[in-house]
């Protein structure tokens, strides 16, 4: 389970969905966003597998599809497409799980890099999520992502809040400050109800290394907040290839050990990770990724 951001787990148009692409170093930056499209996949616990593919051209135009093989055989499918008026509509598939149809706004700040765009989603749950003992078939919410660049810093936020007192109300806040030109520090906070994760980090680009940090706390997905830490190191042997590897410690997980690859041009990245034995996964993991870029 490899140390990201929300940025990277990604908060654009749907809590599920980012603007950058998936990557084995530099998890702090404030790069502006730019366009790409990856295709990447993975296999865990010997025979199980998954795939996904995105397509980003900025933060409310975009499509993926990703794919979980699982005793359900997981499929997730989104897109937006943001209209010259600065409208966009949207749409997900959780197979198994809801559907989910967005229409919103993107307000343009003076940069024009940075953005509110407010919206309103409808989520149908086909009759099967249960929440505090009450079955939810469908709700309404209010959905605003922001981002801001600051001079050499980027902040970014937003919530989700539902109609339904019943289902909770969701926020996040992302803050990267650029320290020195090769040390970016930052901090992330998501928020669901009572739930918290929160994280701190860096990384730092003393030639040719690069470093990555980052300690916090996860109470969104376990019964009880979790503590962790993670450090990354990368040897950039020249302009394209580097290497390194990577440690990382879930409270009451077992210690899990990783190795990295990445070949980057300046059109496309390829990177592989493997990681060995652990809790997260008994026979380890292998994930294959490769990024292009484009205009």
């Amino acid at each position: 389970m490899a140390a990201v951001s929300p940025r990277n787990y990604g908060w654009g148009f749907w809590v599920e969905d980012g603007d950058f692409e998936w990557d084995v170093d530099s998890w702090y930056s404030i790069d502006e966003v730019y366009k790409y499209a990856e295709f990447g996949g993975g296999v865990y616990e010997g025979d199980q597998f998954f795939t996904g593919f995105k397509y980003f051209i900025n933060e409310q135009t975009f499509a993926t599809i990703n794919f979980e093989e699982e005793s359900a055989n997981t499929m997730y499918l989104a897109g937006s497409y943001l209209f010259n008026n600065d409208f966009f509509l949207g749409a997900a598939i959780l197979t198994n799980d809801h559907t989910k149809v967005s229409s919103g706004y993107r307000f343009n700040l003076t940069d024009e890099k940075s953005f509110v765009a407010a919206s309103i989603d409808y989520k149908d749950y086909k009759g099967k999520a249960m929440i505090e003992g009450k079955a939810i078939d469908n709700l309404f919410a209010l959905e605003v992502n922001s981002k801001f660049f600051i001079n050499n810093a980027l902040i970014e936020a937003g919530f989700w809040v539902p109609d339904d007192s019943d289902v909770d109300t969701t926020y996040y806040f992302s803050s990267y400050i650029k320290v020195y030109d090769n040390l970016v520090i930052g901090a992330d906070l998501i928020g669901k109800d009572s739930d918290l994760y929160a994280s701190a980090g860096l990384t730092w680009k003393p030639e040719p290394f690069i470093v990555d940090a980052q300690v916090g706390v996860d109470g969104i997905d376990f019964d009880d907040d979790k503590y962790f830490f993670y450090l990354s190191g990368m040897y950039r042997l020249n302009d394209n290839f580097s290497f390194g590897c990577e440690v990382g410690k879930y409270e009451d997980y077992d210690t899990e050990y990783s190795i990295k690859f990445k070949y980057a041009t300046d059109k496309n990245t390829f990177a592989a990770v493997y990681a060995f034995d652990n809790d997260w996964c008994e026979d380890g993991y292998l994930w294959l990724n490769n990024t292009w870029y484009f205009e």
